[in-house]
């Protein structure tokens, strides 16, 4: 019974990603709410839990709708493959939408996900140490899986 729950609700969360982020504006994203996802993303790719659970609850605490639900998901994050899940779900959010310059989105073929950073040398979030260079700059699409 708790595995058809789990995937009626895994179900409703993935259509609702689909849905615009509420409350905060899709063209743009405020400067707090932008550097806490970046300090998520670095802290993934340093392989180091504590920081990225700080950052996500930062990031929680400035945003709003969707951003902020999916951000408080991975705050309460057990161990990082539980958090990366959730920031692939947060990153594809964050790509469609307008970023400073200087940073672009990143595509892992591997993890089939996309993330935002500052342009230079790729930090895979997904796979840290492991595999921090796996990656590479591309123009997001939001087909592309």
């Amino acid at each position: 019974m708790k595995r058809i729950i789990y995937i009626v609700f895994m179900i409703v969360f993935t259509l609702s990603l689909s849905a615009a982020v509420t409350g905060e504006n899709a063209e743009n994203l405020n400067d707090k709410t932008f550097s806490n996802y970046i300090s998520v993303q670095n802290a993934l790719a340093a392989d180091d839990l504590s920081t990225a659970k700080l950052a996500f609850r930062s990031l929680a605490e400035n945003s709003e709708g969707l951003l902020k639900e999916l951000a408080d998901r991975g705050a309460g994050s057990k161990n990082l493959k539980e958090m990366r899940d959730h920031f692939k779900q947060l990153s594809t959010e964050i790509a469609k939408t307008r970023h400073p310059k200087g940073y672009g989105t990143a595509y892992c073929p591997m993890a089939k996900s996309w993330w935002v950073q500052k342009e230079g040398k790729i930090k895979n979030p997904y796979y840290g140490k492991q595999m921090l260079a796996c990656g590479s700059f591309k123009e997001f699409k939001a087909e592309e899986k």
